[in-house]
């Protein structure tokens, strides 16, 4: 739970975003073998809902709060910026006054269409997707092709709407782990919702980035670009045409790292 990927651990993450001028909290969530879809999302939404209840005491900016994941806390950190406040009752959860909206998402290499994953797959894929006990599977509390109504659930692509807010979306087109096609399918929806989308193909990187020389590269693109737009939009770089832009609808608040490399 309290591992970061390799290229993470080595860049420093939670060293460097503070230095950005990020409050980072980083969100536990229950895993597959401790609870099935919702209470993943239902986690990341309870997190986001303490910080602004606190964010006196904290002193962040509870309209400036951002989201970060990558693989399984990718699918996360893409759910709950397309989920907006839906979620449990307000009455039935602590805080639930407070929204759960999000400024924006940094997606690296999530899940976002479980029905597709298998007939994305590269030869060499590390995994059967719609196998009973894939991650996915797991998730779920059942085979993935038999349950479409949970699978529509917990996909960000079904669940996206033209409220969600902007998103960097980074896959490597190797990967053997996740799809690189998930993310081509997330981007093509939010494209054609009219949400501000920035993909980057990272070519022939595997899952992670492991090993990939350009991993330091792609940490500083993730960590500098909200902080920049930030900038730019306070200098008065506004309107509707500025706010479809990335991250320009008000971004670089705490981001909330959701990460898990594998569903557990």
């Amino acid at each position: 739970r309290t591992a970061l990927p390799p290229l993470l651990e080595q860049e420093q993450l939670f060293t460097r975003l503070p230095l950005a001028g990020f409050t980072v909290a980083s969100v536990e969530y229950r895993l597959s073998s401790e609870a099935c879809f919702p209470a993943q999302l239902e986690d990341v939404q309870a997190a986001i809902r303490w910080l602004r209840a606190r964010h006196d005491e904290l002193t962040i900016d509870p309209g400036r709060v951002a989201v970060w994941g990558e693989s399984a806390g990718g699918h996360l950190a893409a759910l709950a910026g397309v989920a907006g406040s839906a979620g449990p009752a307000a009455d039935h959860v602590e805080f639930g006054e407070q929204p759960t909206t999000v400024a924006a998402v940094v997606d690296w290499y999530g899940p976002t269409d479980f029905a597709a994953m298998d007939r994305q797959a590269p030869d060499d894929s590390m995994m059967c997707h719609d196998d009973p006990d894939s991650p996915e599977s797991r998730l779920l509390g059942a085979p993935v092709q038999e349950r479409p109504d949970l699978v529509a659930r917990a996909d960000p692509c079904r669940q996206a709407t033209a409220d969600a807010p902007p998103f960097l979306i980074m896959h490597g087109t190797r990967d053997r782990w996740v799809p690189f096609g998930q993310s081509e399918l997330l981007a093509a929806r939010l494209e054609e919702l009219g949400v501000a989308v920035d993909f980057r193909r990272v070519e022939g990187a595997d899952h992670v980035f492991l090993d990939d020389p350009r991993g330091p590269e792609l940490v500083d693109e993730a960590v500098a670009l909200p902080a920049h737009r930030w900038r730019q939009r306070r200098a008065g770089e506004g309107g509707r045409t500025a706010a479809r832009r990335w991250w320009a609808a008000g971004a670089a608040g705490p981001p909330l790292a959701p990460r898990r490399l594998t569903r557990g």
